[in-house]
Parts: structure tokens; sequence; C-alpha cells
């Protein structure tokens, strides 16, 4: 068992709160597709049944296999209680174990033991603050999570602070070495020997940052106020008095539908206005704390965080070659792919379950195993979208049960097998190495190779027609979250990038607009209308409460995809160098770790044109780039 606190030198002080709410699936348009006729629910297996949640009218309910432990000790999620922290004796007891090291009046093996004492306070606050996410993003609507989640993630910047002197104290202590040795882990002494990060300035700055993005949570029809006929009120106030007006006759059904369109089309121009002032003020809140800090710009401070193993300048050039070599070969694909193939036939939630089990044991037995421990012990929430319900999925980690927990937001159609595999790339990540990475790319290599592991077993479990349409929904999917989260990211290095005192809309609405068109500009089919390009246009969740995330889906689904196409090329293949990133033996960066397993990195000269030739052969069975060879993917 890994010890609690030693793990937040691997990850740095702030990557808790960032992997805890956002490690899930991109963001990336959907593909139009106007002529979908389906109704009902199809037969998504082509046996004939349209077997539904009802086969052959017997209910089927979701199985629980058999599996063993590890010997870590996980409670079933229904029986973690749910305990406010004392957040005065948890800043005390901190204070105090740091006080005894700073003036060395005990002897290692005391300081040790005091420094051990305070894991049952670490593990309760990240637990808690856990449970509250999880349940705040069961129900939106819960005002009792609400506020716990609230006050946990304003709270987190103190918290952090408290270790960080904890740490620079053993750091700066005659047994700095021993500490390394037996506690903290390699690197302490060369991190934290200077100092830290968590001067009060900067707290307070990052207390500010929480509850601005607790603002954006927030942001909904109950809310965000409009007006109408010379009343200003929420837009759920206004639409509840159009709809009584009408229910009782004094509206015409024409003047309410009218009213109604005319309060809608104002509550979205309204939500977008305050989703940019948000965004305006999370930028310049970040400047600040750039500021504070003494770097050149926050983009340096996001880089770090994350672990990203080379610069700016490296990933622009990387864009640069999205822009070259992967949105042509989309632009084809487009054009060659029958649109009637992107039909996604539906999917009931237990079916999608209880498949992926299988799915998963074919893959790989240990799998499997992880995955009955989810099921078992109930640290799942695999769930249709409703109005209560937050819209994405994420996987998060729940230290004081030594377990992750996997949130899926399903859409009901087979592409939930996608999402589902994806996130369940994380848990088992999660799982194996405890929570721990040093690298949100790796991260990310982990869920999106396994989505592309599953695809590659789902052929025998689905007709012919249905799997064909989930490949090409997923490829071209992939494809769309290279070529759009490098879109994002762009516009985040412009924006983090701008040399101002202060930044306002305007200035992010021209930037924005740039780097809209410089990525899609040249694409045959993706059309944009630069009228209606602005900062709002691009405000996703991650821009918004995790800076500088995105640009890790872009270089991550490189590698994913060539684990595909070897997988494809020979069955084992595209595991093995999964199974290598998956079960790592030390806190590798990403290139270290894709050189280990074999991969090529995203940042090596023709790496994107190789696998966007090999995606396009694989696809339509002839090689995109002439002079690709013959006998080979190109990948």
């Amino acid at each position: 068992m890994k010890r609690i606190i030693a793990l937040i030198l691997v990850l740095c002080l702030l990557l808790f709160n960032i992997f805890a709410m956002v490690a899930c699936a991109p963001e990336v348009p959907e593909i139009p597709n106007d002529d979908d006729e389906s109704t009902g629910v199809p037969d998504d297996d082509e046996d004939g049944d349209n077997d539904g949640d009802v086969p052959g009218g017997s209910p089927i309910t979701i199985i629980t296999p058999d599996f063993e432990t590890d010997g870590r000790v996980t409670e079933k999620f229904s029986e973690i209680d749910y305990s406010a922290v004392d957040m005065e004796g948890l800043y005390e007891s901190f204070e105090s174990v740091t006080t005894l090291i700073e003036t060395g009046e005990a002897d290692f093996s005391e300081q040790l033991q005091a420094v051990l004492s305070l894991e049952d306070y670490y593990s309760d606050f990240k637990t808690m603050y856990t449970l509250s996410e999880i349940y705040y993003y069961k129900n939106l609507q819960d005002t009792e999570w609400s506020e716990r989640y609230n006050f946990y993630s304003t709270e987190s910047p103190k918290f952090n602070q408290a270790i960080e002197k904890l740490y620079i104290a053993a750091a700066k202590s005659p047994y700095a070495e021993q500490f390394e040795e037996e506690y903290f882990g390699e690197g302490l002494a060369e991190k934290y020997a200077n100092g830290g990060r968590y001067t009060d300035e900067v707290v307070e700055l990052m207390t500010s940052e929480a509850g601005i993005k607790n603002e954006y949570y927030a942001i909904g029809e109950d809310t965000v106020k409009i007006t109408f006929n010379g009343k200003t009120d929420t837009y759920e106030n206004i639409m509840r008095e159009l709809l009584s007006l009408y229910e009782s006759g004094k509206l015409s059904q024409g003047v309410y539908d009218y009213y109604r369109d005319d309060c809608y089309i104002k509550f979205i121009k309204q939500r977008k206005a305050v989703q940019t002032d948000i965004y305006v003020r999370l930028v310049n809140t970040r400047k600040d704390i750039a500021v504070a800090l003494g770097y050149d710009s926050y983009l340096d401070i996001a880089y770090e965080d994350m672990g990203y193993d080379y610069t700016p300048e490296e990933y622009l050039k990387f864009v640069g070659e999205v822009v070259n070599s992967i949105i042509p070969v989309y632009d084809a694909l487009v054009y060659e792919i029958n649109s009637a193939s992107l039909k996604l036939t539906a999917l009931n939630r237990v079916k999608l379950i209880n498949t992926m089990y299988e799915v998963l044991y074919g893959i790989d037995e240990r799998f499997a195993n992880i995955y009955g421990y989810m099921l078992g012990n109930e640290l799942y929430d695999v769930s249709e979208y409703n109005d209560n319900r937050f819209g994405g999925s994420f996987t998060t980690y729940i230290t004081g049960n030594s377990s992750p927990y996997l949130f899926v937001t399903t859409e009901g159609t087979v592409i939930d097998y996608s999402t589902l595999a994806h996130e369940f790339g994380h848990f088992v990540d999660g799982y194996v190495n405890y929570g721990g990475t040093s690298s949100l790319e790796l991260a990310e290599v982990c869920s999106q190779g396994l989505e592309f592991l599953a695809l590659s077993r789902l052929d025998e479990k689905l007709g012919q027609t249905t799997y064909n349409a989930l490949k090409n929904n997923m490829i071209l999917s992939a494809l769309e979250t290279v070529i759009y989260q490098s879109m994002y990211a762009l516009f985040e290095h412009y924006v983090y990038q701008l040399d101002c005192a202060v930044v306002d809309a305007e200035m992010l609405d021209d930037l924005a607009k740039r780097a809209v068109s410089e990525t899609l500009g040249n694409s045959t089919s993706i059309t944009i209308y630069p009228s209606k390009i602005d900062c709002s246009a691009l405000l996703i969740t991650h821009l918004v409460i995790a800076p500088m995330y995105v640009q890790s889906y872009s270089t991550s689904i490189i590698p994913a995809l060539e684990i595909f196409l070897d997988e494809e090329k020979e069955i084992g293949s595209g595991l093995g160098e999964y199974l290598t990133i998956i079960y790592r033996t030390d806190n590798y960066s990403f290139s270290e770790a894709l050189q280990l397993a074999g991969l090529t990195s995203p940042f090596d000269k023709g790496a994107l044109s190789g696998i966007a030739d090999g995606i396009f052969y694989n696809m339509i069975g002839r090689h995109y780039i002439t002079d690709s060879p013959d006998n080979s993917n190109a990948a």
C-alpha cells in the first residue's frame, strides 16, 4: 500500500483538483446526421429480437461477476459515510508537526511518526472532497452537496498550503535525506529546499479562482436573468409565469410560442455573456497568480503542473502538423464514408454494462477482474443524462477507499461502449497505480487506448452493420479530438500569453477567431461562420475549470491510434504496448513511457502523417500518402 501524503510529490499539489474533476472524455462536436430515421429501440446486435431491457420478455439485470481483491481495503460506495472534516483540527495538527520538524526538538523517528499521524487528516479531506463532487454531479440541484463541494473546492488552496509547509520543513531538515528514503520519495530536497508556491497571496488568489469556477457550475435556467416585457428575472421564473398565463387561457398558443422562443434566445445570449464574464475573470486571476509566483506567464505554470515534457513552441508546431496532416485525411474520410454508415443503433445501460465485462475479459483477464471489483463495490454511476445530472463523464479517485470511481453519462446508443471503455481505462489506471500519475497525457493514453482495444473486440458482439457504424464514428471522433482539442489549446496558448495588465472579452473574441481560422480555415468538410465565432463559442468546460488540459487529448490520442492500428495488424501487439503504459514501474514522463512501450511520440517528425495514412488505409483500403510503403500501415 503506497503511503498517502507521499503521493503529492508525484502529482504536484495542484493536480489533485484537476484529476478529481476532469479526467473525462473530450468534448467534440457531434457529426451531423440529418437523415436519421431511427425510432424506438432498433435491434442493436442484429439478432432479430430488439432485445433492449427485456429480451424474450424477461427483464435482465446487471451481472456482478466474481472478483479477487489484491488486499486493499475497499468499501462499497453506498457504505462510505460522509463526515465533515475538522478543518481547524487539521490545520492545527499540520502546523504542530511542521513546527516540530523546523525546531528539531525530536529525533528522526519521532518526526516521522508525527508525519504519519497526519495521514488520516489528509485522507479525510481528499475523500470527503471527492464524495461531495460525486454526489453533487449526480444531482446539481442538491443544495446540500453543492455547498459541501463548494466548501472543499475553495478550501483546497489553504489545505495545499499546509501540506507544502510540511514539505518545505522536511526538505530543509537535517533529516531531509532520511525523509526522502523513508517517506516522501526522491526529489523532496530538490523541489522544496528553496521554498514553495503557496504564499498567503497565492492562496487568496487560488481561493478566488475556485469560487469563480463554482459560479460557472451554477449557471442555469434558475440563475441566468433576462428582461422580458420590462421585467428582469431568472429565465426559469419568467417561463413559469408565461406557462401559467397560457394554461389559464390568457395567452393563445401562437403568442405563447412566440414569447417562449424569444425568451429562450435571450436566455442563450445572456448565458453566453455570463460564461464569458466568468472566463475573463478567471483569466485575469490566473495572470495574477503567475505574477505572484514569479512566472513569465500562466502558461508556464500549467505546463509544469500538467507534467508536459515539451515546450509551448513544440506544441504549436504539433498544431501545425495537425493542420497539414490530420485535417486533410479527416476531410477525405468524411467524403469517403457514406453518411448512412454513421447511424448508431440504440443500446440500454444494462446491456452496455454486461457486455463490457465480456469485452474486457477478451482483452485481459486482469481488466475483467478489476471491472468485477468496480461493479461489486458499486464504484460506478452509468446513467442517462437528465436536467439535474452533470452532462459529462469522468473518473475520480476516492483516497480513503483506495479506489477509483467511474461516472458515465450515456447517450443510449452503441457509442456508449466507447465512452464506458474510455472511463474504464482511467479506472484501471487509477486502480493499478493507486490514483497516481506523473503526466496527464499518460492518463489519457490509458483511457483512449482502451477505447480502441475494446473496439477491436466488439466486432464479435455486434452485427457487422452496427460494428461498422460504431467504428466509423469512433475513428472520425478520434480525428475530431485531435483537431478540435488542438484548436481549443491553441486558443488557450494565445490567451495566457497575452502581454497586457488586464484581459477583456473583446481581446478573447479576437483570439477565438484567430484560433479557429488558423486550425479549421482550410478544411473542406468543416464549415465555420466567422461572424458567429467569439470567446463564448469556444468555452467548453475544460477551458474554464482546468486550463491547458485539453491539449493532453490531442497528443495522447496519437499513440492510442497507433495502439489500435498495431492491434488491427497483429492481435496482441497493441495490447502489449498498452499494458506497458498501464503497468508502468516508475514515474515516467510522457515521452519516456512511449519510448518504453515502443510507441511513436506525436512530436516525432512524420508521426502525424504516418498515423493519418495508417487510419486512412485501415478504413478505406488504400494509402492516402502516395509514397507510403505498400506493405505497411505507415503507422
